[in-house]
């Protein structure tokens, strides 16, 4: 399974390649892990912050990514505003 994302704007458009769920684990873990280090050694990280990085871990994540894989493909986000904009989250 991949997930697909799209931003489409007055000014800009975005269409990224549908990304595989690994790499976005990787991804992820790799900030996770970052976050964690941070939370060690910078001080300034406000309390909303430091709070949703000490409670998320790469196994929820993973339990996450596991269910939205077995619903097959659907959209996530499906977002228009006016004639202009659109979002879109896919997973194909």
């Amino acid at each position: 399974s991949k997930i697909k994302i799209m931003v489409i704007d007055e000014e800009q458009n975005i269409r990224l390649p549908a990304i595989p769920f690994w790499l976005l684990d990787l991804f992820i873990g790799m900030g996770l892990g970052l976050g964690s280090i941070a939370l060690k050694f910078v001080n300034d990280i406000d309390e909303k912050t430091r709070t949703v990085l000490e409670s998320i871990s790469s196994r929820d994540l993973r339990k996450i990514f596991d269910e939205i894989k077995k619903s097959g493909p659907f959209e996530i986000i499906d977002i228009e505003d006016g004639d202009s904009t659109k979002i879109k989250i896919s997973v194909l």
